[in-house]
């Protein structure tokens, strides 16, 4: 009988060894984040963008692990750093639907306006490679970069940075030209919307001279992302320690 208990409780002692190390190891979506703050403002993207995706596995509702997500993948991005032979075009992609699902549940109007200020910024960027690459639905995703850009001043006035990028980003879907093969009344109605619309206008532009070609669509995006390399390396030394800014 003692032999019995004997082996009983080494058998229950091992199981609490197996069991309790695991538990101890176990990490909050909020140790990965923090984690993963201090990698981003050290300008280590990959080990920062390992720590988001660690912590959205632990809780995939984690709207801030997304937000820092989309920020690491952004700056990866736009200084050139991108692990890996991923293309531009994915990490958009991937840019674009973390910030949407972020502005369907977010509450706060001050985070939300910098969701969709950077949602504005990855649509933005996203359609001017579309054009540079012939992809016909690049004026749809400007006229979406636009909607976003005009949310985000709607809950933040003030926001001059905003109100420039709507003006840049009018300027340019105003000068691509629409699809022969587009016939979308919808899409009509938005291009006379965005001409129409009085409350930032763009630069006017020659009649007969409007178009930009493919290959100055390109350099636009070269010099989009030169741009947004000088302003991440300016936010860079600005930060000197500081923790993780959520806004581009």
């Amino acid at each position: 009988m003692k032999d019995h208990k004997l082996l009983l409780f080494i058998l229950m002692l091992g199981m609490c060894l197996s069991t309790c190390p695991l538990q101890a190891q176990k990490k909050s979506d909020r140790s990965y984040i923090r984690s993963g703050n201090r990698n981003y403002n050290d300008s280590v993207w990959n080990k920062a963008e390992i720590k988001y995706r660690k912590a959205i596995d632990v809780n995939p509702a984690s709207a801030d692990a997304k937000y820092n997500l989309g920020n690491t993948l952004y700056s990866s991005l736009v200084t050139d750093t991108v692990q890996g032979a991923r293309p531009a075009n994915e990490i958009l992609e991937e840019i674009i639907q973390l910030y949407t699902e972020i502005s369907k549940t977010e509450t706060d109007e001050t985070h939300l306006a910098q969701v969709q200020h950077n949602l504005g910024n990855a649509l933005y960027l996203y359609g001017v490679a579309q054009y540079s690459n012939g992809v016909e639905n690049a004026k749809e995703t400007l006229a979406s970069s636009i909607d976003a850009y005009k949310e985000s001043l709607r809950l933040n006035p003030s926001d001059n940075e905003t109100r420039y990028n709507l003006a840049k980003a009018k300027a340019v879907y105003n000068s691509v030209p629409r699809s022969p093969q587009s016939s979308n009344p919808d899409q009509q109605k938005n291009d006379d919307q965005q001409q129409d619309d009085e409350s930032t206008p763009p630069p006017p532009v020659q009649e007969n001279n409007n178009d930009i070609s493919e290959e100055n669509a390109e350099q636009i995006l070269q010099a989009l992302m030169q741009d947004e390399k000088d302003l991440q390396e300016r936010v860079q030394m600005k930060q000197d320690g500081k923790k993780l800014d959520k806004d581009w």
